[in-house]
């Protein structure tokens, strides 16, 4: 099995991180491998935001949690163990803040650039955690705020925020669902 192949199988969403950053020469190398997915037409119509200031990834787990709906808070209760200090974020040194236009194709365009991002940093020894969650704000009173704080083009949606940083955990292998391939 080649080393591709090998990171494919290996990586795993990752729900606790520790406080360490990540080095700038591999930040700047996950984020080329970013910019290298495909894009319909070759827009290349995306965004993406690094998060490193802990004060600032503070205040958007505070002003995420504070919108999340009963059922998703309810969810990460259970996921902690009843600790109301969770971190929608898992406590992730780094947040990546993926952005997209508003083009029919823009949002597989950004997935395709998130999986190159969970894949590089997983190579690099890295773990990562697409969360959707936080995403709030951006629907929210507090859009204008946080698209100016983060910099944000007003023409740009924001997918999801990747969690970014070394692993804390490890998390086990799922089983997959085999039968969701049809051959014709």
């Amino acid at each position: 099995m080649n080393d591709t192949i090998q990171t494919i199988f290996s990586r795993r969403s990752i729900r606790g991180f520790l406080p360490d950053g990540v080095v700038p020469e591999d930040m700047k190398l996950i984020l080329e491998c970013a910019m290298s997915a495909p894009s319909a037409r070759n827009q290349q119509d995306w965004q993406f935001t690094v998060i490193q200031d802990k004060a600032v990834i503070d205040m958007l787990n505070k002003d995420a949690k504070s919108l999340l709906p009963e059922a998703s808070h309810q969810r990460m209760l259970a996921r902690f163990n009843g600790n109301e200090d969770y971190s929608l974020f898992y406590n992730a040194p780094v947040l990546i803040a993926v952005s997209v236009g508003k083009n029919r194709w823009a949002e597989s365009d950004g997935g395709m650039a998130a999986q190159n991002i969970c894949l590089a940093a997983e190579s690099l020894g890295y773990g990562t955690c697409v969360v959707g969650m936080g995403i709030t704000v951006f629907e929210s009173d507090m859009r204008e705020k946080y698209f100016a704080l983060l910099g944000i083009p007003e023409d740009k949606t924001t997918l999801y925020f990747i969690a970014l940083g070394r692993k804390a955990v490890n998390m086990p292998d799922v089983a997959r669902d085999t039968g969701k391939v049809n051959y014709i």
